[in-house]
């Protein structure tokens, strides 16, 4: 009877263990997938961050990967027949070993994945330096390197993600043209009321703003997206009068401002003129035209913005 019962509580201590290997394998093959994307990101920010000093860089392919998780588990029972039953004592301990062995291979015959770092940094203020932090909240990823950091804005997180994949997995991708053109805005004119009370008690307000580009491109409607107050939002640009398809360098947004829900599900916007007008003052924006789309840049034209940008990374040293 003592025999049956010792052979019971062994054979319980033995499926508790074996219960908790499942569990233990996902946790560690999630364990492991974040490693190896964290490898990656910070290769990929290495990479930025030597790029834009003038540095080489190499990209390296994680091509073999092999993970192995040891388990040790000692274990005693002891028991003291006392009538009419028995008292048992048992101690388990246990400890496991997690390895995660990786190969890797510079990239040498695949110039698209160079292209992919190059073309992101050759959109304006894709990779911000300075000797400080970033401001709560403007960065999207941040990495310190000899006293600097180097940091991402939110605003260019969609391009970041899309080099990314173009890097780690969509390869021999031909370069595309991008769905929107980048402007640098250089002023800005508000149509609206002056008056905060009358614009909070003449909900919905039509406004007018009108902008100014540093950059010329063909008169076109669309729309313009930008971040403000923390919040991408996309305007709609009207259609320039007797300019469409003719070289510019202005706009027009015509629009209704409100804060009431049954306004904006009306096409009102809860943008306030004036916030708008100090989110648009010397940003970039994204413009998406409706007829004239932008062209794909080449590699030449990627790697001529590059240099003008390291030249003007050295002038201002």
């Amino acid at each position: 009877m003592i025999h049956n019962r010792l052979l019971l509580i062994i054979a319980i201590a033995v499926s508790l263990v074996g219960c908790h290997v499942p569990g233990k394998v996902r946790e560690v093959q999630s364990g492991f997938r974040h490693a190896l994307l964290e490898m990656e990101t910070n290769q990929i920010m290495d990479n930025l961050i030597r790029a834009k000093n003038g540095l080489p860089f190499v990209h390296v392919d994680y091509g073999t990967i092999q993970g192995t998780v040891t388990d040790t588990i000692d274990g005693n029972l002891g028991g003291i027949y006392t009538f009419p039953g028995v008292a048992m004592s048992s101690l388990i301990a246990g400890q496991d070993q997690k390895q995660l062995g990786v190969i890797g291979n510079p990239v040498r015959d695949d110039p698209g994945v160079y292209t992919a770092y190059l073309e992101f940094l050759a959109l304006k203020d894709s990779l911000h330096s300075s000797p400080c932090p970033p401001p709560a909240g403007a960065a999207h990823i941040c990495r310190c390197s000899n006293g600097n950091y180097y940091w991402v804005p939110v605003e260019r997180r969609g391009e970041f993600f899309d080099m990314a994949m173009r890097i780690t997995g969509l390869r021999s991708q031909a370069l595309v043209a991008k769905p929107y053109f980048e402007l640098t805005v250089t002023s800005v004119g508000v149509d609206a009321p002056k008056s905060p009370d009358d614009i909070e008690n003449k909900m919905p307000v039509s406004s007018a703003v009108s902008i100014t580009f540093e950059e010329e491109l063909k008169g076109d409607s669309g729309e313009i997206e930008l971040s403000v107050a923390g919040k991408v939002v996309r305007i709609p640009v009207a259609l320039p009068k007797k300019k469409l398809g003719k070289s510019t360098s202005q706009m027009l947004i015509k629009y209704k401002y409100s804060n009431k829900k049954r306004d904006i599900a009306d096409g009102a916007f809860d943008v306030h003129p004036f916030d708008l007008k100090e989110a648009l003052t010397g940003r970039r924006v994204k413009f998406f035209a409706d007829r004239y789309r932008p062209e794909a840049s080449t590699s030449d034209k990627i790697l001529k913005q590059i240099e003008l940008q390291l030249n003007s990374i050295r002038l201002a040293q």
